[in-house]
Parts: C-alpha cells; structure tokens; sequence
C-alpha cells in the first residue's frame, strides 16, 4: 500500500504545478497583448499626429505660394491689385474697370474651389482623427 499512497500524495503535487505553469503563460501571454495593444495605440497617434503635421505643412505652402503669386501680380500691375482700364460712357465719365482676362477668372475660379475644399479637408480631418 505504500507505493500506491506516494502516488495519490504525487498527483495532486503534479496538477498543482501544471496550474502554476498555466497561470504563468496565461500572464505572459496577458502582458504580450497589453504591450502589443499599448504599440498599436502609440501608432495610431503617431500617425494621427503626423497626418496633421502634413497638412499643416500643405497648407502652409500653399499659402506661401499664393502670397508669392500676388506679390508678383502686385510688381506686374505696378502696385495695383488690379489691372484697371477706363471706361468712357455716353455722358463722358470715366470709369476704372477691373481688365479680367479669361485666364485670370479661370484661376480665382479654382482658387475658390480650392479654398473650399481645403476648408471642408480640415474641417473633416479635425473632426475625425485617425
């Protein structure tokens, strides 16, 4: 009977240990995925992050590059911001008209545009981060 006791003293002994292993790998395994859940949310910031630090960027640029543009239509047209014209009506009044040409419309025209849609593009990316 005494070979037959050790072995009922040893198994309980023996199921212990696999607990204590599992819990063990159960902990291990619970930190991997915090650490891999905490990278993953430093990511998706980071990325948010510099997503808004680009179009900052964009839009900084693009308004550089407009500034530049009517600095130069400003020295083209001698300091107006407008080419003008006169117009002489029947009564002999002199009128300044604005001379658009069709490129000039064209381009406030996408100017326009443009600007909305930045507005809207902002608007959206601030509201809904990544």
């Amino acid at each position: 009977m005494a070979p037959n006791v050790n072995l009922q003293r040893r198994k309980p002994q023996r199921d212990i240990e696999k607990l204590r292993k599992e819990l063990v790998k159960q902990e291990e395994q619970q930190k991997k995925q915090q650490e891999k859940e905490q990278k993953n949310q430093q990511n998706k910031e980071r990325l948010a992050l510099l997503a808004k630090e680009r179009c900052k960027r964009y839009y900084e640029n693009k308004k550089q590059k407009k500034m530049a543009a009517e600095a130069a239509n400003l020295q083209l047209n001698g300091g107006a911001s407008i080419s003008t014209s006169s117009f002489k009506m029947s009564s002999g009044l002199s009128l300044p008209l604005p001379n658009y040409n069709v490129e000039c419309l064209r381009k406030r025209i996408w100017e326009k545009i443009d600007e909305h849609y930045t507005k809207h593009f902002v608007k959206h990316f601030a509201e809904n981060e990544f």
